[in-house]
């Protein structure tokens, strides 16, 4: 779409009011950041290392589930989710459902065994596991994914503010906007450390939740989709219906098979093994405060599918009706916010500020991460081992600094702010080269290992061989597709889709690393680790097969014999509850049941299986 023609659609309705509260949020979160980094440089901190990387461990779960959801909802959720489910439609919604089992195994696989452990960063657990050479690859391919994911952060924000500022007479240079979003949330970020981080996560959930919400609203609202019901039964009758979960498999950017297989495990790296994620539940002050706070997480994560995706189907619908044609996929956000919401009350203002949140959330996250693993993994153990606190401290701003230009040179250099592509889906493409070995060296440590079992054992070949394997998958699929058999084009489709190629790159990785166990077999004490046992329990697995036949029978009632969605997803709903309340009654933990986190989970999987199988 033209930029003059969205500038001038912006300009009618951008007032003053909406200016004031935008750059008020804006003051809000940096003197709430402010005061946390000077609350965490003070005298009384002592400038230590375990306060600045993670918060002290005294962090409460409302602050764990804020700063998750903050990290996660970026200006990709905000902007392109919403930019999917205007081009593709709500089957983007695998993306949050499928995080609520990611959320889970963190919960109850991944987390006990770190925080039993005493970790700082998960390149530590590879280490223990594997010996020194997994854990600095770990710590490098993260710092390489945390720079792409930054320079898409600050491209996806400064080209969105670029059209948002320019519609009231504030014109943004590109490049610029990129700069300005670097600098504002680098001013908390390198002074203050996780703590800071973390109260500013917080506050920026509120706003983009606010936002958000906002913004739903009044495209429910508008005459021209006529309300939430009005825009299922005009998609049912579509000749392409967009309110449904499960689309072709030879579809070129979302099939059913691929969201079911190999984004799963995209999701499994993302919550479980994924530094800047993890790190919030590591600050924990307890083991329950740490499952709670990633429980309260998920609920907030099953706001996405209606606050984003179903408001991007909706704005098709719009766009339509208005005569919007060729809005691009990244350009349907501020596109909706000039059309929906009326001027004049603030509203575009907290729905701006919402998207700044958004950003600030996710940039803020990854910087401190990056430090995290460039000073405890690299610099203290490579470089200076004698360093003392304040020296870490130190180093890790001096990261932060230097990683934040290196990213801002990439988002200007390297995006095109006036691109048609999916953002989100380009991002998680580029991406998932490189984290399937990393995900199956992580579960082989949990799963088949105690203490030194496997130390020794290089995992390097599965984490190397795992992005060579992807690229080169994709390449020559791609180059011989016009000769395969057509039953194969019929399935997987002319291109191969990213999410099958995950799959693949998990089969070749959990093969290589069997491979190599099996190679070295007399060298090794291998054995099932006190958590594997645990889960081939009778109390574990025969839940987990209840589930298993639920899911299955649903699935069946939906593909074989038509059963309306409504009822098969409420009669699922209720089913899927019952494994976790049985567990509860046979292993009790408190005789309060409110405050068994097992409760929640339950809960926090029966609204997911309603979402799931309501659209299926």
């Amino acid at each position: 779409m033209d930029p003059i023609q969205v500038f001038y659609r912006f300009r009618s309705v951008i007032q003053l009011l909406d200016l004031i509260v935008f750059f008020s949020a804006l003051l809000l979160v940096l003197l709430v950041g402010w005061w946390a980094a000077r609350k965490e440089s003070s005298p009384a901190s002592g400038g230590a290392a375990d306060d600045y990387f993670l918060a002290g461990r005294s962090v409460p779960w409302w602050s764990i589930a804020g700063s998750i959801f903050g990290t996660n909802i970026s200006a990709a959720h905000m902007v392109g989710m919403l930019g999917v489910g205007y081009s593709i439609g709500f089957a983007q919604a695998h993306y949050e459902l499928g995080a609520i089992l990611a959320l889970f195994a963190l919960c109850y696989l991944f987390l006990p065994v770190y925080r039993k452990m005493g970790l700082v960063t998960l390149s530590q657990f590879l280490e223990r596991r594997y010996g020194p050479g997994a854990g600095v690859l770990y710590s490098a391919i993260m710092l390489i994914l945390i720079l792409v994911q930054l320079t898409a952060a600050f491209y996806i924000g400064s080209r969105s503010f670029v059209h948002l500022l320019g519609a009231a007479g504030i014109e943004l240079n590109y490049a610029l906007g990129v700069a300005l979003i670097a600098g504002f949330s680098s001013l908390y970020t390198i002074s203050g450390g996780l703590k800071a981080v973390i109260y500013t996560d917080v506050l920026q959930t509120v706003l983009l939740i606010i936002g958000g919400l906002i913004l739903a609203y009044f495209t429910f609202s508008h005459e021209a989709v006529g309300g939430w019901q009005s825009m299922l039964n005009r998609d049912a009758s579509a000749d392409t219906p967009r309110m449904q979960m499960m689309l072709p498999t030879d579809h070129p950017d979302l099939p059913w098979s691929g969201a079911l297989t190999g984004l799963l495990f995209l999701h499994f790296f993302y919550w479980g093994t994924n530094q800047y994620v993890v790190q919030r539940a590591l600050a924990a002050k307890s083991d329950q405060e740490a499952r709670i706070g990633v429980l309260a997480g998920g609920f907030l994560k099953l706001l996405i599918p209606f606050m984003s995706i179903a408001t991007g189907v909706a704005a098709a619908q719009l766009f339509l009706s208005e005569g919007l044609s060729g809005v691009a996929p990244d350009d349907a956000f501020p596109q909706l916010l000039a059309t929906v919401v009326p001027a004049g009350w603030g509203l575009i203002g907290m729905i701006m500020a919402g998207l700044l949140a958004a950003i600030l959330s996710t940039i803020d996250s990854m910087m401190n991460s990056a430090s995290t693993l460039a000073t405890v993994d690299l610099y203290k153990k490579y470089v200076n081992p004698e360093a003392s606190d304040r020296s870490l401290v130190f180093q890790g701003r001096m990261v932060v600094g230097g990683l934040m230009v290196l990213s801002v040179l990439m988002a200007i250099y390297s995006y095109d702010p006036e691109g048609t592509d999916n953002f989100f889906l380009t991002v998680s493409n580029l991406s998932s080269h490189f984290t399937p070995g990393i995900l199956v060296a992580f579960f082989a440590g949990i799963l088949f290992a105690e203490k030194d079992m496997v130390r020794g054992i290089s995992v390097v070949p599965v984490i190397l061989g795992a992005p060579v394997f992807s690229f080169g998958l994709e390449f020559v699929y791609n180059a011989v597709s016009p000769h395969l058999p057509g039953f194969i084009i019929e399935t997987f489709g002319p291109k191969l889709n990213f999410l099958h190629r995950v799959m693949a790159t998990v089969t070749f990785s959990a093969a290589t690393l069997a491979f190599i166990f099996w190679r070295y077999r007399s060298h090794l004490h291998l054995g099932y680790s006190r958590l594997s046992l645990d889960f081939l329990k009778s109390t574990t697995l025969l839940p987990a097969l209840f589930l298993l036949v639920v899911y299955g029978a649903s699935t069946l009632a939906l593909v074989l014999y038509d059963f309306p969605r409504f009822s098969v997803a409420l009669i699922a709903t209720g089913l899927v509850t019952l494994p976790f309340l049985w567990r509860m009654t046979v292993r009790p933990r408190d005789k309060t049941p409110w405050r068994d986190d097992r409760l929640y989970a339950g809960l926090l999987f029966s609204l997911a299986t309603f979402v799931f199988f309501r659209f299926f």
